[in-house]
C-alpha cells in the first residue's frame, strides 16, 4: 500500500468519497483483549460542513462509525452496507494516518488537518474516546442517567452530550469552531448516536 503525502485534493473527489459513506451498515463492536483497558463504540453519524461565502456552500454526509481506543491511540472505521471498510483512521500524539478503500494511505501530524484535507471536513478522532466515554464531564451520580445536555468547550470544539446512561452519553453534537469568530470561513457540525459500547477492564 502506497503512502500519499498530505496535500489538498480536488474538492469534488473529497466530497464524492464522503457522500459514498451514506447508508453504511452498522459495524459490530469488536471483541477487546481481556485486561487491556481498551474501549469501543459503534453508532450512527451525520455531519454538516459549511464554507462561508457568497453564496455559502453546505455539504452533508451520514453513515455508521466504529471508534476504538487503547492507551493514547484512537481508531475510527467506517464500513459499507456490504461489509467493506471504506475508511480507517488512526491517531496518536503527533501522528495520524487515514486509509481509504482505494488502498491509499495518507499521513499527517494532525488528525483533524488530515481528515479535513482528505475527506473535506475535520473529524476530531483523537478526542472522540474522551467524549464518547463521558470522561470530559466527569459524570457522577447526577449524570449517570439523565436526558438534559452537558456542554463543554474542548480543544476548540463545542461538545453537547445528552441521554446519559451508566455515566456515558448516547447522543453527542460536536460543533467547530466553538467560537464562530475564531474561523469566519468554515463550520462543522457532527451528530453522533451511540448504539453500543464495550470496555475491557485493565489488570
Amino acid at each position: 500500500m502506497g503512502v500519499v503525502p498530505l496535500r489538498t485534493p480536488r474538492l469534488g473527489a473529497a466530497l464524492a468519497f464522503v457522500l459514498a459513506l451514506a447508508g453504511c451498515a452498522s459495524p459490530r463492536v469488536p471483541a477487546l483483549p481481556e485486561g487491556s483497558g481498551a474501549q469501543a463504540w459503534t453508532g450512527r453519524f451525520a455531519a454538516t460542513w459549511t464554507i462561508v461565502g457568497e453564496p455559502p456552500r453546505e455539504e452533508r454526509a451520514s453513515g455508521r462509525f466504529q471508534v476504538r481506543a487503547l492507551g493514547d491511540t484512537a481508531e475510527m472505521e467506517i464500513v459499507s452496507p456490504f461489509g467493506q471498510t471504506l475508511a480507517r483512521a488512526s491517531a496518536r500524539p503527533g501522528h495520524a494516518t487515514l486509509e481509504t478503500a482505494d488502498g491509499r494511505a495518507h499521513q499527517a501530524a494532525s488528525p483533524q488537518a488530515l481528515t479535513e484535507t482528505v475527506l473535506g471536513w475535520r473529524v476530531p478522532i483523537e478526542r472522540l474516546p474522551r467524549w464518547l466515554s463521558g470522561e470530559f464531564a466527569q459524570p457522577g451520580p447526577a449524570t449517570a442517567d439523565r436526558e438534559d445536555e452537558v456542554r463543554v468547550v474542548d480543544e476548540g470544539w463545542q461538545v453537547a452530550a445528552g441521554r446519559w446512561t451508566a455515566g456515558r452519553p448516547l447522543r453527542l453534537t460536536l460543533r467547530w469552531p466553538a467560537d464562530p469568530a475564531a474561523d469566519d470561513t468554515r463550520r462543522v457540525e457532527i451528530r453522533l448516536a451511540v448504539d453500543a459500547d464495550t470496555e475491557a477492564g485493565a489488570r
